[in-house]
This record gives C-alpha cells, sequence and structure tokens, in this order.
C-alpha cells in the first residue's frame, strides 16, 4: 500500500490482514486553512491487481462527549467509551463532582479503569482531551445498584480452527468479559484476553488465532458476580468457499443478503465495472461475520444488469469472488387495496375485490397477483397468477354479519412482491316478516341468512280497554321470547306454524264482580293474545362482526276470540 501525504510525506507499507492499522512515525498535522490530505492506494502487482486511489483530507482533532458505562454498585472498573482513537488522549473521570481519576490512551476508543475500594454511591462523568482541546463532559451517570447479575454469557457458536476472534451474547453491559482457552496439546488453561461489553453482544479478538479442538469459554466479570458460559469445543473449520446470495439482488439495494459465511470470517461484495467482468470494484465489507444468512452493507445503490460477486477471507485463505449473480429488477411494490376497503362494513358476501398496482409504470411492475380471503382461522377463498387487478368471490363462501381479512400481493420474474392486508365485516341481510295467518297461526319470513337460527321476539299492547266476560283487561305486559327453535331454511325463508296461545306466557288477570265495587274475589287466566290487543313480532339472528340483526316489527291486531286456560 502506497500512502501519500499532501505535505510531502510518503510511505510504503505491507497488509497481511484485511483491514490494517497504519502506524504514522509522527502526527498528521491540522492546518485549518491548508487542510493537508491523504491519498491510500493498494496493488498487488503479482496478481496484476491494481486498486483505484483513495483521498480523504486531514480533519481537525475531534474531541467528542465520551460516555462512562459499568456503574454498578460494588464493580471494580469504571469504563469509557466514545474516546479518539486516532491520538493521544488524556481522560478525566469525575465522582460527584471532583476529578478522582485520570489516565492516557492511545489508539483506544474505549478505556477501562480501576476503581478501589469499589462503586458504592454517587455519579460519575468524564471529559477527554487532546491536541489541547477538550470535550464537553459526558452525561452523568448514576451508580446503579441491583440484584447479582445472574445471567449466563453465551459463546455464539460453532467455533472453527482458525479464528481470529469469538462472539458473546448475554452479556451485561458494562461487564468485563474474560476469554479462557484450555489447550488440547499442554492441557494448560489460560486467560486471553479482558475485554470491557458495553453491549449485550460483542466480539473478542483471539491472538492469534483458535486451535482445533481447545476448549473455549468466557466469564462475565462485574456487579458483584462472575457468571461463566458453557464451554465449547473449537471445530475444524469448513471448506473455505466463496458465499452465496440466497435471494435474487434487486435493483436499488443498498444490502445484499449472503450465506456461507464461516463465522468470524471477513465478507467483501464486489461490483464488475464492465459487462466482461474483467474489473471489479469493492462495494462493500462486513468484519467478523455472523455465520449462517446476513446481511451486508454496500457504499452504494446497485443498478439493474450489473454483476455481483462475494468472497471470504479466513484463516489467512482468500476464498476469491464466487459465481457473480447479475443485479435484477426489483419485485413489485404492495398493491394498494380498494375495494372493499380496510374496516369496511355490510360488503356482500359474493362482493367483487379490487386493487391496483402501484409500480405498474415502472419496472417494479406486477405481471400477476395472488390473493387469500379468510374468516377467523379459516381461509375461504384463494387464487393465484391472476392477470387482472379484481377477483369476485364465490357465492356461499363467505359468513353473514362476521368479519373478514384479505391479503393480494404480486409477482414478476424477480419473485413475489410485498403484501397489502386489510380487513372487513359482511353484511348481514336484515330478515322480513311478511306475514301471520292467524286462522292456521302460519308465520311467513324472508331475507334471513341460509339456514340460520333466530329468536322470534314477541310483545303484546292494550290500546284501550278490553273486556272478557267478567273481566276487563286495561293492560298487557307480556313480551320476550316465542318459546321454540326457530330456524331458517337454505333459500333464507321461513314458513312455519307459530303457536302463541301455547308458546308465549298466560295472562292472569282479576276478576271484578259488580256487586261488591272494586272487591277482586277471583283470577282469571288467558292463553295467548287477547281479542283486539296489538300484537308485535320480531325476528333477530346474532353474528360476530355485527352483534343482533333485528327485522322490522311485524303489527297487527288480534281478531280471534279471547281463549280462557
Amino acid at each position: 500500500m502506497a500512502l501519500d501525504l499532501s505535505t510531502g510525506q510518503n510511505y510504503s507499507v505491507g497488509a497481511d490482514v484485511a483491514n490494517p492499522t497504519i502506524v504514522l512515525p509522527e502526527p498528521l498535522h491540522w492546518d485549518s486553512q491548508n487542510p493537508p490530505a491523504v491519498t491510500l492506494t493498494q496493488t498487488m502487482p503479482a496478481c496484476e491487481r491494481y486498486g483505484l486511489p483513495t483521498t480523504a483530507n486531514v480533519g481537525p482533532p475531534e474531541a467528542g462527549a465520551p460516555t462512562v458505562y459499568g456503574l454498578c454498585k460494588g464493580n471494580p472498573k469504571i469504563t469509557v467509551a466514545g474516546l479518539n482513537d486516532r491520538g493521544l488522549v488524556t481522560v478525566r473521570v469525575f465522582l460527584n463532582g471532583a476529578e478522582f481519576r485520570t489516565f492516557t490512551t492511545l489508539g483506544e476508543s474505549v478505556h477501562s479503569c480501576d476503581v478501589e475500594p469499589p462503586l458504592d454511591v454517587g455519579s460519575v462523568y468524564a471529559i477527554q482531551e487532546i491536541c489541547g482541546q477538550s470535550s464537553p463532559q459526558s452525561a452523568a451517570v448514576t451508580i446503579n445498584e441491583h440484584p447479582a447479575v445472574t445471567l449466563t454469557p453465551r459463546l455464539i457458536g460453532p467455533l472453527y480452527s482458525c479464528a481470529r476472534s469469538v462472539k458473546v451474547a448475554d452479556v451485561h453491559v458494562g461487564a468485563e468479559v474474560r476469554l479462557f482457552i484450555r489447550s488440547v496439546s499442554t492441557g494448560w488453561t489460560n486467560e486471553v484476553k479482558r475485554q470491557t461489553f458495553l453491549a449485550s453482544v460483542g466480539n473478542i479478538d483471539v491472538d492469534p488465532v483458535l486451535k482445533q479442538d481447545d476448549e473455549v469459554w468466557v466469564q462475565a466479570v462485574g456487579c458483584g458476580s462472575a457468571p461463566e458460559s458453557p464451554h465449547e469445543k473449537v471445530k475444524a473449520h469448513p471448506p473455505i468457499d466463496a458465499p452465496k446470495f440466497p435471494e435474487p439482488v434487486e435493483n436499488e439495494s443498498t444490502s445484499v443478503l449472503i450465506e456461507g459465511a464461516i463465522p468470524t470470517a471477513d465478507v467483501y461484495i464486489y461490483v464488475a465495472l464492465t459487462r466482461d467482468a474483467v474489473a471489479w470494484e469493492l462495494a462493500g465489507a462486513k468484519k467478523s461475520a455472523d455465520g449462517g444468512i446476513e446481511h451486508v452493507a454496500l457504499n452504494r445503490m446497485l443498478k439493474t444488469g450489473q454483476l455481483v460477486a462475494a468472497a471470504q477471507y479466513f484463516c489467512e485463505v482468500d476464498s476469491g469472488r464466487g459465481q457473480p449473480v447479475e443485479v435484477v429488477k426489483q419485485r413489485p411494490l404492495p398493491p394498494k387495496l380498494l375495494t372493499p376497503a380496510d374496516g369496511a362494513k355490510n360488503v356482500p358476501t359474493n362482493t367483487t375485490f379490487t386493487w391496483s398496482d402501484p409500480g405498474a409504470q415502472t419496472e417494479r411492475k406486477a405481471d400477476t397477483f395472488d390473493i387469500a380471503v379468510s374468516q377467523g382461522s379459516s381461509q375461504v377463498a384463494a387464487a393465484t397468477w391472476l392477470a387482472s387487478t379484481t377477483y369476485t368471490i364465490a357465492a356461499g363462501k363467505l359468513t353473514v354479519g362476521q368479519s373478514a381479512h384479505w391479503s393480494v400481493q404480486g409477482r414478476n420474474s424477480t419473485g413475489v412482491g410485498g403484501q397489502s392486508h386489510a380487513t372487513f365485516t359482511t353484511l348481514a341481510p336484515k330478515p322480513i316478516l311478511s306475514d301471520f295467518d292467524q286462522d292456521k297461526l302460519k308465520l311467513k319470513g324472508s331475507n334471513f341468512p341460509p339456514s340460520t337460527v333466530f329468536k322470534l321476539k314477541f310483545q303484546y299492547v292494550v290500546e284501550q280497554d278490553l273486556f272478557w266476560t267478567e273481566v276487563r283487561i286495561s293492560t298487557d305486559d307480556r313480551k320476550g321470547d316465542v318459546a321454540g327453535k326457530w330456524m331458517s331454511d337454505a333459500a333464507g325463508n321461513f314458513d312455519a306454524t307459530v303457536d302463541l296461545y301455547a308458546l308465549t306466557p298466560v295472562l292472569v288477570c282479576p276478576i271484578n264482580d259488580s256487586s261488591t265495587t272494586g272487591g277482586t274475589h277471583n283470577s282469571a287466566i288467558i292463553k295467548g293474545p287477547v281479542q283486539g290487543e296489538k300484537v308485535i313480532l320480531r325476528a333477530e339472528y346474532y353474528t360476530f362482526g355485527l352483534g343482533w340483526i333485528s327485522s322490522d316489527p311485524l303489527t297487527f291486531h288480534w281478531n280471534k276470540k279471547t281463549m280462557g286456560a
């Protein structure tokens, strides 16, 4: 690598790792009037591979406010993060407003200092100083008293030989993680590294590398506890092949999905500069892969027709670029659902579903569509590869008066696009009671849902005094359900005998003896309606989406003779 400074210095350095740190013999100079520039070029002449130069201006010394971690009662360390790792930094730590620790770092973004005695009460903040410039103070953090940490740290496996780092999860933030390795060849156990974790998941570097069959574990020390992870054995690493793309790489992507990376390997994404795939350019990288399927961020937006390839570097071996894939057009946009609209009510059960394609005039146009309709947990209708943007559901598929859900997604040559969803409630038909034959005691109705159980409600109303033998009837409070089970037929009609004499409660009323004014000597019992009074009938059935659906009242006057018990 050639490193050229605009101030005249030139350096040539070799690199045996993917992300080297270059230590300069003297600090970079900062000039606000004429900022110097640094140009870096890498070449591999033996392989006839030549990189493009990259230039960056030397900026002013950065002294941002740091961040303080590890403030648990009983913790013997305070960790300060957010330090400038490109120069000599002095850090001052304050407890309850008074400076009580000072340390100097070079090339570190995070540093921990010992505290004796361990933390107890109060609040802590820190500042950093570089090149005579002081940062704002960090946010003051209160020392936290909490129960002992029992969360057990976990190594993210499998662990492979030649790995330069291990991944650790489930760590209490601010704890110091200690890495131990027991050698299979000597049987000795060594503490390899200590590192303060500023998140629950992180990496610990291994120097030089993991070796096959060695035993590895970690402890998370802090807050008066030191839980230990399960021990893991190092396995032989798999073949170092180029990662693959598990799904199409689409136009306008700013990241790609890869699979097949070995955990902790460095992954590189390349884009061909020409269609003949002769010249390639680095478009993105991920240091220390998770393994499995994962995203790699890119430094550009991909375009349709470009060629993309992936490589990984592990165990001092470069897999080389894998089979290139062509960037394809994006999958269709989620359709815009039109009818029935989300939240619509009283939707006919034979409704026609309609939608539009937002990408119709772009390369994200859908060629066909898939639709699914469900009620409750059951799918009641579905269709795929529809060429139009309408779909009419077959009769009898949807249940009346219930909530339903529908979704549509588009397809093109790349694959299936995003899905759009909406819910609606189907129409509950209003039943009609059309006629009651008093001679035959027959009731007719229509417009019910097919084969639906319903309630038949009645009410008797005396509009003026009625007489039956010695009885004068001024009021009749009877109302409620007509006894029996009532159901519409398969066509949604109803035609059945409804014996109001037998199926409604009797009326008990006093008999007035004219020889004794106001005297009540006995009672009379009347079955069914009284001749001349008004009868009101109403039908209603229940729906889960809309509740009770009621007919308009069927009202008539009873013209048959009053019947006593």
